[in-house]
């Protein structure tokens, strides 16, 4: 029958509207007896009656001009769209094509050339035609660019679910690819396609098994099986034993109208990167440190998959292949962020020889909203590993810049993405790609979470924390450890207006003793000079990690301690805590291999340990001997250096206002703050620092009033405190630290202005609430000639 609709060849699936296909009665005979072909989605029916059939069917495009009758005139014909019109029907015939077809009312409003049926279905209103006429060129080209990228979205599947695919690449990227491949330059690791005997299956040049999609292991089943809907849907009943069920399966396919959302977005990455011979450059530049990020699987989960130094060739095989041709939203997310975090971290040697499509910073935001608007299309459909694993990365790229907030939030989107794959139901049975990510989220989002005063969102008694290997890395046990410990003390914080006892802040300070001992002894020797930058990363980013979390469990009762004895205990810890984050920080910005290796949060939690020096000194003046008073004002200075030096070899907002404030902080100190105005910071997360000069008389110079301390606390004074009697009057300069004890007090609105990059002295960071304020007088100085 030359006029059976596709409809019916393909048991009842409907084309699209543009496409009708009239295939021969042999070739519809033949299709009718081949039991043995049963693609699995309308796709691949389309597609495949189009591949297999090409030759034989008459395709017929509907023709896209608007021509109607009652004096509305056609569109104008260019050089490619020479067709004439056909004589029209019978002088009675006034409705469309469309509306004919759907038998319906063709009703016009006035002024309107569309009629109201083709305005609600979006479909071309078309005079009715007497015949058959010519397929514009314009047409047939947009018809065959469909069919390439539909054939590029089936070549992605896995194996089983389609026919074997064709081995070229199709796609509005596809030049890049084929000219790489023309230079050589595709090695046979990144192969672009592969036949169905081979064992691995790619997605766009990324090879990855069929019984691994998203990785994470399916059970040892036949795939075919392990994949057929009566097995899927007895799965999702709950009808099998789900002990040796899969912690997840292959992301289901992408929705028709998300597709072309993530072509538009891979075409824009594509767009913006930088061209061969200046990603080399950055590449370079950048690959030592790879190990320091989040892990770049590309392949089967483990170590020799990941790409490391010496694999610039490959990353950047990889970076072209995916925003060539992949479909994967969260696989472009992952390739779109893994570059912006070699153009965030590119030193600015390199900097200046490259050309990039928008400054440094403007063009990682404009690859952070790419992998946005992908997630989102991602999570859709649930989730992928990928789409985990780049919100760990976006994690990285937050941290790096000081976006405190930015980073606690992508490490719940992680969190809530891993429960919806069921990743942490048996952290045991899980492969080390995704026993990664999950680690590192929930472990980031509860140091984040303590740190910015928030809840947590994994429980205590989440299954996905509840064990930790013996085997694992000594790194993974240390961190797991800490993140237990962060859990308590949030519990704490958070149950603070229920008078909860000191006792609980020592059983946490006990748990971290117990933590502490998992460090060996080589970790407190200094660094040696040929350690890899990932071990001296990992190694000194845990130590900054642990005594972080044991000064923040401290701090609000160190503070208390300036008026209970009693609480001296966790002055003392504090105080240790302080100087092991800033001996931490200082040994690594000073070691030879650290380069310029970014990450503001670590600066801010290094100046916040020296400011922890500073007022614990200040607050309790006796509690430490001279000898351990100076050495701690020494590694004040040392972090001090760090900080400048951090400034000059890279762009750090967070270093720079840092450097400031300790600097003042040590001129009040000494009374060198000479300035009239008053000197007022908002430190997120830390408290207020008001420094000025303050006019006292020597009647009243020791009056107790604003709890002015004795002119003994600063160490060197411009003038003996015995030549104060010979003074009429003199200037002191006053520091005024206020704070909350619990750092859940601060303002919690998520927005830029609370971030650590954002401007300290702006005023509308300056705390309403504070519950704790101490001023300090120091000096004195010579008044000022007139």
């Amino acid at each position: 029958m030359p006029g059976m609709a596709m409809a019916d060849i393909a048991g009842g699936d409907a084309l699209p509207a543009f496409v009708r296909i009239r295939p021969n009665r042999p070739e519809l005979e033949r299709f009718r007896t081949n039991r043995s072909f049963r693609p699995h989605t309308q796709l691949l029916r389309w597609l495949a009656r189009l591949q297999t059939h090409r030759r034989t069917w008459n395709i017929q495009v509907l023709a896209s001009t608007k021509i109607r009758t009652g004096g509305y005139a056609p569109r104008p014909l260019s050089k490619h769209n020479t067709m004439t019109p056909s004589k029209r029907m019978r002088l009675g015939t006034k409705s469309c094509t469309e509306c004919r077809r759907r038998k319906v009312r063709c009703i016009f409003r006035a002024d309107e050339s569309t009629c109201e049926a083709c305005l609600a279905h979006e479909a071309d209103c078309v005079a009715q035609q007497a015949g058959g006429h010519e397929v514009p060129s314009d047409e047939v080209d947009t018809l065959k660019r469909r069919l390439r990228d539909l054939e590029a979205i089936v070549r992605k599947l896995p194996p089983n679910a389609t026919p074997s695919p064709r081995s070229d690449f199709a796609g509005d990227g596809a030049s890049v690819v084929r000219e790489l491949d023309a230079r050589g330059d595709l090695s046979s690791t990144t192969t672009l396609a592969h036949s169905p005997a081979t064992t691995p299956s790619t997605v766009a040049g990324w090879p990855v098994p069929a019984a691994n999609r998203g990785g994470v292991k399916l059970s040892s089943t036949e795939p075919a099986v392990e994949d057929s809907p009566l097995m899927l849907l007895f799965k999702g009943a709950s009808l099998l034993d789900r002990e040796n069920a899969p912690a997840s399966t292959a992301p289901p396919p992408l929705p028709v109208s998300a597709v072309s959302g993530v072509l538009q977005h891979r075409d824009r990455l594509a767009s913006l990167l930088p061209s061969i011979q200046d990603l080399d450059a950055i590449l370079e530049d950048t690959e030592k440190y790879w190990p320091i990020w989040q892990p770049y699987y590309y392949g089967e989960p483990g170590a020799t998959n990941v790409l490391g130094p010496g694999k610039r060739q490959l990353a950047r095989q990889l970076i072209f292949t995916v925003a060539a041709s992949s479909v994967e939203p969260g696989l472009i997310a992952r390739s779109a962020l893994w570059v912006a975090l070699c153009v965030q971290q590119v030193s600015r040697s390199v900097l200046s020889i490259v050309s990039l499509a928008y400054p440094q910073y403007d063009l990682v935001d404009a690859y952070i909203r790419i992998a946005k608007s992908l997630l989102e299309l991602d999570g859709e459909r649930g989730g992928t590993i990928d789409g985990i694993e780049s919100m760990n990365m976006l994690y990285k790229l937050s941290i790096n810049i000081g976006r405190s907030q930015t980073a606690w939030y992508w490490c719940r989107q992680a969190i809530t993405t891993a429960v919806s794959l069921g990743l942490p139901r048996k952290v045991d049975a899980l492969d080390i790609r995704a026993a990664y990510a999950w680690s590192m989220a929930w472990q980031t989002e509860r140091f984040m979470a303590l740190m910015l005063g928030l809840p947590t969102s994994v429980s205590a008694n989440h299954p996905g924390t509840s064990s930790n290997s013996s085997s694992a890395p000594l790194m993974s046990r240390i961190m797991w450890s800490v993140a237990l410990i962060c859990g308590k003390a949030i519990d704490r914080d958070q149950a603070h207006h229920a008078a909860v006892s000191y006792a609980t802040t020592v059983e946490i300070d006990q748990d971290m003793e117990e933590a502490y001992r998992l460090f060996p002894d080589e970790h407190w020797l200094p660094l040696a000079p040929d350690m890899s930058l990932s071990d001296c990363w990992n190694q000194q980013a845990s130590k900054v990690i642990f005594f972080t979390t044991l000064k923040l469990v401290h701090m609000p009762y160190m503070l208390k301690s300036a008026g209970e004895s009693k609480f001296l205990h966790s002055w003392d810890r504090a105080m240790e805590a302080a100087r092991g984050v800033a001996t931490a920080y200082t040994e690594f910005r000073t070691w030879p291999g650290a380069g310029t290796a970014l990450c503001e949060l670590m600066d801010f939690q290094a100046f916040s340990a020296a400011m922890v020096l500073i007022i614990g000194h200040l607050i309790s003046p006796l509690r430490a001997t001279p000898l351990t008073k100076e050495q701690d004002w020494a590694l004040v200075r040392d972090v001090s250096l760090c900080l400048r030096r951090t400034v000059a070899i890279m762009d750090c907002a967070v270093a720079a206002q840092a450097t400031r404030i300790l600097d003042l902080v040590d001129a009040a100190r000494h009374g060198a703050y000479i300035a009239d105005d008053d000197y007022v910071v908002a430190i997120p997360y830390f408290g207020r620092i008001r420094i000025n000069k303050k006019k006292v008389s020597v009647d009243n110079q020791n009056d107790s009033d604003n709890n002015l301390t004795s002119p003994r606390l600063g160490l060197s004074p411009v003038l003996p405190v015995d030549s104060l009697s010979t003074l009429t009057d003199t200037y002191f300069n006053t520091v005024e630290f206020s704070t909350n004890m619990f750092t859940h007090e601060y303002p919690s609105k998520l927005d830029s202005e609370m971030e650590l990059c954002s401007n300290w002295a702006d005023p509308a960071l300056l705390y309403p609430e504070i519950d704790w304020t101490q001023t300090f007088n120091c000096g004195p100085f010579y008044p000022l000639a007139s």
